[in-house]
Order: C-alpha cells, then sequence, then structure tokens
C-alpha cells in the first residue's frame, strides 16, 4: 500500500494542487491506518483497505483516543479520497468508503472582532517613519478589508494589484484565481506604503515581494502572524487576535450589513457555499434591527 500512498501524495500536490501541509495531513492519518494494520498483524496491501477495516480502525481510534467527531470526519474525508484515487487508477473495483456514516457535530462559530473594535484602527493620518510600524498596519488592513487567508496575503506582490479597478487578484487554493475588491482608501495606503518599501528597505523588489523582515529578507507566514499581534498590542487591548479573525470579521461585517452570501463565498474563495453559510449564523445585528423596526412592541425610533 506504501507505493500507492507515495502516489497518492504526488496526485494531490501535483493534480488537485494540495498545500505541502494538506498533503502531509492526509499522510499522517493513512500512515496510522497502515500502522493499526501491522499492529494486528494484518497484510498491509491494497486489500487490506476494506470497510471492515477501516470502521476497525476508527472505532479502535475513538476508544484509545477518545476522537472528536471532527477527527473522525476527517479521517472519513482522507479516506474517501484516497478511495476516489484508487478508483481513478481501476486499482480497486469497489467503493469501501461507501457506506461510512457521517458523524454529527455542531458547528463552531469562529471567533471575530466587533465591528466597533476595528472601526478606530485604521482612521489615522498616515505618518510612518518606522517600516516595521507601516508594514504591520498594512498587513492587518488588508487582511480585514480583502478577508485573504494567511498564505495569500504573504504571498502577494505589486503585480496582484489593480488599483485602476480596486482590485487583488489572488491565487488560492487549489491554484484557483479570485478577483477581490478593496476601498479606495486602502488602495492609497498600500501606494504610499509601496513607496515607503522602495525607499526604506534596502534591496527591496515589490515585483517579488511587498513585505520584508528587518534584514530586508522577504516575511515569513510566521513573520505576518507576529506582525499581527504588534499591531494589535501597540494600537488595541483586544486580547485575542489573529489573521484568521480578520478574515472571519471581514465575512461577518459584510454578512451583518447586507451582502449576498454567495458573492461573499466568491470573495473568500470559498469551493462551497456551505462553509460560508456560517457567518449567516453571526448575523445577529440585522436579526436585532428586524426585530426592532417590525414588532409592534420593538423599539421604533
Amino acid at each position: 500500500m506504501q507505493q500507492y500512498l507515495i502516489q497518492f501524495s504526488d496526485y494531490l500536490q501535483k493534480e488537485l494542487g494540495f498545500t505541502k501541509t494538506s498533503v502531509a495531513s492526509y499522510n499522517t492519518d493513512l500512515q496510522l491506518f497502515i500502522n493499526y494494520l501491522e499492529e494486528k498483524g494484518n497484510e498491509v496491501s491494497v486489500s487490506a483497505f476494506s470497510f471492515d477495516n477501516l470502521q476497525s480502525f476508527i472505532v479502535f481510534s475513538v476508544r484509545q483516543k477518545a476522537l472528536s467527531s471532527r477527527t473522525i470526519a476527517r479521517y472519513q474525508v482522507v479516506f474517501r479520497k484516497f478511495a476516489d484515487y484508487l478508483l481513478l487508477k481501476n486499482v480497486i473495483k469497489e467503493n469501501p468508503t461507501i457506506e461510512f456514516v457521517s458523524p454529527k457535530f455542531d458547528k463552531k462559530i469562529p471567533d471575530f472582532f466587533k465591528e466597533e473594535d476595528l472601526a478606530t484602527l485604521f482612521d489615522d493620518i498616515l505618518s510612518y517613519d518606522n517600516y516595521i510600524d507601516f508594514r504591520d498596519r498594512v498587513i492587518v488592513e488588508l487582511f480585514y478589508t480583502t478577508g485573504l487567508r494567511l498564505s495569500e496575503l504573504s504571498e502577494l506582490t505589486i503585480g496582484n494589484f489593480e488599483f485602476g479597478q480596486l482590485t487583488i487578484r489572488v491565487l488560492g487554493k487549489g491554484k484557483k484565481e479570485r478577483i477581490v475588491p478593496f476601498s479606495r482608501k486602502t488602495a492609497e495606503v498600500v501606494k504610499k506604503y509601496f513607496q515607503f518599501t522602495t525607499a526604506h528597505v534596502l534591496n527591496s523588489d515589490i515585483t517579488k515581494s511587498i513585505f520584508y523582515n528587518k534584514n530586508g529578507g522577504k516575511l515569513s507566514k510566521r513573520g505576518v502572524q507576529l506582525s499581527v499581534d504588534r499591531f494589535f498590542n501597540k494600537n488595541s487591548s483586544l486580547a485575542k487576535k489573529h489573521p484568521h479573525m480578520l478574515r472571519h470579521s471581514y465575512a461577518t461585517h459584510l454578512v451583518n450589513n447586507g451582502a449576498d452570501i454567495r458573492t461573499v463565498s466568491e470573495m473568500l474563495g470559498h469551493s462551497s457555499l456551505s462553509t460560508t453559510q456560517m457567518y449567516t449564523h453571526m448575523n445577529y445585528k440585522q436579526l436585532v434591527e428586524t426585530y426592532k423596526s417590525s414588532h409592534p412592541l420593538g423599539d421604533k425610533k
């Protein structure tokens, strides 16, 4: 089975566009299943990739590790994808995962900032004399005004920006390209930042990267995360802060203010509308305002 696991990894990365991190995660889960077969003394072959063995492995894992419903669901996704690959290559004739029953679990509403928490963070007149502070400000503002993923924002170059159309061209998951709008105000901030970067960062080349560390090297994903922390530590009393909270806030605030869920889904780069629908559960502001204006005993103004 190991040879197919190697081929499957190549297939995920080269043909489906999975990231190295995602491929490694799939490999880890499949290797756990192989280890389970070996410990039971079973032959580790494609024929052992059966419903009975898969179900036995999941039951064993639940008992030994008290797995959450989400972890069980993840295992099932991995096994289904591997089964699809084996079927595609005619290695197996029947799908051993077809009888899986997906576990039910409550969808966790992600953390996000309140609109008022972010409202005053970007009102200042730009007068930075320190590159790091200016860079951190631009990173946080771009996260909030575009909803980009960490991996997407860290790879931006000047070539991604269409200032005339106020859009950013993004290469997202699965190497799918999408167009994301941003505000005229943010466009002016970014333009000033580009000028500042070119003038103050030695050997900077914004055609290759727009974010640099203190040594003049390209800022890593971890560096971007630390930039978000540093910006909030300096400018806000908010305790929780991380890049994905800004993405969640972007989506939540759009939905709360009447944005169409399909449009938000496209801007986020979601492959499924169901992923975006979690933000409709956070539309409390609109619900309250509707109640106030519509119910006979509501607080009409």
